[in-house]
């Protein structure tokens, strides 16, 4: 029964999201992509959005419009297209709202703008704002002619500095900016939350809650008034601590942290559906669904809530409810693909095979090209449900059918056809489905005991993930070690030219590192006076730097680095061998007397960029759902297999004596520079 309150509870309500609010007439139509890009990617629109968001915000917004539509649990676009629309305003109305002034605050129009950067950073708290700086470069512009530019004010003010820093992508730069500007006013709240940001597309994790953490405490210690956005509020900090503490696996941390959150406020819809989630990773089923029950009363639901929840429902049993909400995810969000795959393989095990092959045939129309692993999975299900269309099992529906306990309407939904997994009687015997053992209440703890773990690197085989097969195996083989009390190191899998740059998304950083020259901005230049200082040849006439040694003897010599992440639909060899990793940036060169006498003079003549990670599996991470029978993974259908963490593999090596943690390192790619860099070390 509590299932059941909790779908009604959820369905009872008008959905959050923007779009439903939309008349459809002012849906913004879909801009045109570049031939090579997909039309059913959200990120190439959400790129697409950002290249022309200078030139035409208009544009930008539609890009960003789609990108949210068809993924709307994706932060980004939603803060896009919030610095579009406001870019679209009229010169005053801008002005308004960057200087706060409060009539403009009260906008109706403004405020629907401003949700939107609400629900981005709901989504989450460090959503990567570096559009802002067009924003600003664009206000500046209208304000003064073109006569002053940001680089100007940046100049004399460190603050101004470490922003600007941040939103070209000099992130190392930004937290140095920010630590001057802290030097003279440690006591703004706000400072500290700006330079969490920096500290956050690092990877350093540790600063950005220190940050935080200390503007938490000064916003408590503050007798200042409400501060005038949602977000600048206690409950909110609170629940990016608690944020900062889940992406670092440190769960009872992050827990704390959302119930301090709601402490200050109950309704805070959010940090419910944070805890729910933690709850369910340390199977406490009762406690996740107690906290998403709360989240549904607190807050409007949106199609990503829908799916999320519906995951939790499906991997816990309860397939009713979970059919139920997947199905009006899809109506209330119709591009989004996802749901229709979960959706499709809950009919095709509870033997209703042309509504299995309806929603797979969806998905294959809606999923983007780089759900390739999906893609793949999705179309071999479809062929061989087709192969079996004459089966005693298959069955459709009547439209006009009423199953008992389907929810006919909500307000602003139509009444829609009963729902299959509601029917009695509709699920096979076990005999005849050995897979619906996982539709059982108990599904997780049965089908952990059916994945053999070492056939997890056949599955990446399958899939053509040599390179994460090969570093599984070699770990499964090691004697047992654990981090940071590493074997030797792995340096013969991993290849800059022919595999890493080959992958987009690492592309895409290198290529910024590179045009950034991260080695001689004020951090690197730092770090290779650091460097050496420590080996002793910070003297006129010595060179540095040997980019032929073995990676593993150059490894403690670089001077700047780069993090590489991946999200839930980056299922490629990559994600299976390296997770988030990390570039590493090596110089070489030479020393001479700096000018006057005045400290050294150092030329960087040469650069190397390399791979390095940790093959471990410390902490709590989830690493997917795998199946050894048919092959299957994916990171968000828990019905594609039994759940794996870091745990297994611990308990694996408990076991077995063997696991061995070990760091990968890649080859090193070499760059002769064009322009050396010249900079003075003191």
């Amino acid at each position: 029964m509590r299932i059941r309150f909790l779908t009604a509870l959820i369905l009872a309500a008008p959905l959050a999201s923007l779009h439903a609010q939309i008349d459809p007439a002012t849906i913004p139509k879909r801009p045109a992509l570049p031939v090579d890009r997909d039309s059913n990617s959200a990120s190439d629109y959400f790129y697409f959005g950002g290249s022309v968001l200078g030139k035409t915000p208009e544009r930008a917004a539609a890009a960003f419009y789609w990108a949210s539509r068809l993924d709307p649990t994706w932060a980004d676009p939603f803060y896009g297209r919030y610095v579009a629309l406001l870019l679209a305003q009229p010169e005053m109305v801008l002005t308004g709202y960057l200087t706060r002034r409060p009539g403009t605050l009260r906008d109706p129009i403004v405020r629907r703008i401003d949700s939107l950067a609400y629900q981005a950073l709901l989504r989450n708290p460090f959503v990567d704002r570096r559009f802002d700086g067009v924003l600003l470069e664009e206000w500046l512009f209208r304000e003064t002619g073109g006569t002053v530019r940001l680089p100007d004010l940046a100049a004399s003010n460190p603050r101004f500095a470490g922003w600007l820093a941040y939103a070209n992508g000099r992130f190392q730069e930004a937290t140095a900016f920010y630590a001057t500007a802290l030097a003279r006013g440690r006591k703004d709240p706000t400072l500290h939350l700006q330079r969490a940001l920096p500290f956050v597309a690092l990877g350093l994790m540790d600063s950005a809650r220190s940050a935080v953490q200390t503007a938490l405490t000064l916003l408590r210690g503050s007798d200042t008034a409400q501060a005038l956005y949602a977000y600048e509020s206690y409950p909110f900090a609170e629940y990016s601590v608690g944020v900062l503490f889940e992406n670092g696996n440190q769960r009872d941390s992050a827990q704390a942290a959302y119930e301090r959150a709601l402490l200050d406020d109950l309704t805070f819809f959010p940090a419910h559906r944070r805890l729910a989630r933690i709850r369910l990773a340390a199977h406490d089923t009762a406690g996740a669904m107690a906290e998403y029950t709360r989240a549904a009363e607190t807050g409007p639901p949106d199609a990503g809530g829908l799916f999320e929840l519906a995951v939790l429902l499906a991997s816990t049993g309860h397939t009713d409810s979970a059919v139920t909400l997947l199905r009006h995810a899809t109506e209330d969000e119709p591009w989004f693909a996802r749901p229709h795959a979960l959706l499709g393989l809950i009919y095709e095990r509870s033997g209703f095979r042309p509504e299995a092959s309806d929603q797979y045939r969806s998905f294959l129309r809606l999923a983007p090209r780089s759900m390739a692993t999906e893609i793949q999975a999705v179309s071999r299900r479809l062929a061989a449900l087709s192969d079996s269309s004459a089966s005693p099992r298959t069955k459709r529906l009547d439209r006009d059918e009423v199953a008992p306990g389907a929810i006919q309407g909500r307000p602003g939904i139509t009444a829609r056809s009963p729902d299959p997994s509601h029917r009695p009687g509709r699920l096979a015997s076990a005999d005849s489905a050995p897979h619906l053992v996982r539709d059982h209440p108990h599904a997780n703890q049965r089908a952990r005991m059916a994945l053999t773990l070492t056939n997890i690197p056949a599955i990446m085989r399958s899939h053509s993930w040599g390179n994460g097969a090969r570093l599984m195996d070699i770990w499964f083989d090691r004697t047992s070690a654990v981090a940071p009390a590493y074997g030797p190191p792995e340096t013969a899998t991993i290849r800059m030219d022919t595999w890493v740059l080959t992958f987009p998304r690492a592309k895409v950083v290198y290529d910024q590192l590179i045009t950034d020259r991260i080695w001689a901005n004020p951090a690197g230049q730092r770090e290779v006076g650091a460097m050496l200082k420590r080996k002793s040849l910070l003297s006129a006439g010595r060179t540095f730097g040997n980019l032929s040694l073995p990676v593993q003897n150059q490894d403690a010599d670089y001077v700047n680095f780069r993090v590489v992440s991946f999200g839930a639909t980056d299922l490629d060899d990559m994600s299976a061998a390296l997770g988030n990793f990390t570039y590493r940036v090596l110089v070489a060169g030479s020393v001479a007397a700096g000018p006057g006498g005045a400290g050294f003079q150092v030329t960087v003549t040469e650069i190397g960029v390399y791979v390095r990670d940790s093959y471990d599996f410390n902490g709590d991470q989830f690493l997917g759902f795998w199946d050894d029978s048919d092959n299957a993974v994916s990171m968000v259908n828990p019905l594609s297999g039994t759940s794996v963490s870091n745990s297994d593999f611990r308990a694996w090596r408990t076991a077995n004596g063997k696991g061995g943690d070990y760091m990968v390192l890649s080859d090193v790619k070499r760059t002769v520079l064009r322009t050396p860099d010249v900079f003075v070390v003191r």
